[in-house]
């Protein structure tokens, strides 16, 4: 996915480049066309330069715009913390409806500044028979862009379920991968009390039953192999002091609780959310782990399950 919208954003900005390349160079050299014998030839140069403008600006922004976008997406799709990439895909997708609506915003104006351009440089026949021939073919892009749009368009609702959880479509065959690679970094780490199964940011709170105060704190989140689950301030303070043994603050074992559905509905939204009760102790603190998205919800939930036995 992160590909397949990176080359969007490639077709998008080269399009505009080459679009607002050419206005570019035309708008003075029709600037400098002598007056022809239609009246008013001062108003429409103006109005031809105004749309020109209106081309260049928009082709810039569109430029600018996904070329951030080719840059940062991938990249914290790629480097980022556990999670980034669903994160990277969502964000591209959003910022696509914007890029196609300056992209539409650019055509538009491109055809304006067209069909202004026969009535600057032509004579009165000549701009009436290239003005009629540009709206022709005006309307037959339209109808092949829609009749393509129609065909190739699919809804979202068709990829996610729309349940009251928030569920995700467990047959997601990306979905199915990466519990397959969790399952085998899990396997793999197992053997030592420090190697890192899952982590990421996530929203954490403890409190006490049952009219503990939900109080949210964003942290980054380590969970080891030997099931012991670690709160850092940030990504960079987990790099430089990745022995969780060392920590101030004591990790929590997974051994010593286990996941029950949060209920409280009147205190918290549960969306997203796993709740850590105490095994030995009801009254003892509690935790609630709030994450970003379906995606991470489910892999965390792989984690914390397999860490339980240990």
């Amino acid at each position: 996915e992160i590909a397949y919208y990176s080359s969007l954003n490639s077709a998008f900005g080269l399009q505009a480049a080459i679009l607002g390349g050419f206005v570019f160079v035309e708008m003075f050299d029709n600037a400098r066309q002598e007056s022809n014998e239609l009246p008013n030839h001062n108003v429409r140069l103006n109005m031809y330069s105004v749309f020109s403008a209106i081309v260049v600006a928009t082709a810039l922004h569109i430029i600018i715009t996904t070329t951030l976008l080719k840059t940062l997406g991938p990249g914290l799709g790629l480097n980022g913390p556990v999670g980034s990439m669903v994160k990277a895909v969502d964000g591209l997708k959003i910022e696509l409806g914007y890029v196609s609506k300056s992209f539409i915003i650019l055509m538009v104006s491109f055809v304006t500044s067209t069909i202004l351009s026969f009535w600057v440089c032509m004579d009165s026949i000549a701009a009436i028979v290239s003005t009629i021939v540009f709206i022709l073919a005006a309307r037959f892009w339209i109808h092949f862009s829609l009749r393509i749009i129609r065909r190739f368009h699919w809804e979202s609702e068709e990829l996610y379920s729309k349940s009251s959880g928030g569920t995700t479509n467990t047959d997601d065959p990306s979905l199915k991968l990466g519990v397959q690679l969790l399952q085998m970094g899990i396997k793999q780490a197992e053997s030592s009390e420090t190697d890192s199964i899952m982590e990421g940011y996530l929203d954490i709170c403890g409190y006490f039953p049952p009219q503990g105060k939900v109080i949210w704190d964003r942290k980054y989140v380590i969970l080891t192999g030997s099931g012991q689950l670690a709160f850092f301030e940030d990504r960079k303070s987990y790099r430089m002091n990745s022995d969780v043994n060392k920590l101030s603050n004591r990790p929590l074992r997974m051994s010593s609780f286990y996941v029950q559905p949060n209920k409280d509905a009147s205190a918290v939204d549960s969306a997203l959310q796993i709740l850590l009760c105490p095994r030995e102790d009801d009254s003892f603190k509690h935790w609630l782990l709030r994450c970003d998205n379906d995606e991470e919800l489910q892999m965390w939930r792989l984690v914390l399950d397999a860490s339980f036995d240990h």
